[in-house]
């Protein structure tokens, strides 16, 4: 789906950008961005 689709891309940035804690900051990353209006 789409949103899977988008799940791997963001995951796939936040390594990128945080290889460190790339899990981590992916899913908090994700929380966050499903609580904004």
């Amino acid at each position: 789906s789409s949103v899977e689709s988008l799940i791997v891309l963001r995951e796939a940035y936040v390594n990128k950008m945080w290889p460190k804690c790339n899990t981590s900051a992916a899913l908090v990353n994700r929380d966050d961005q499903e609580q904004q209006p």
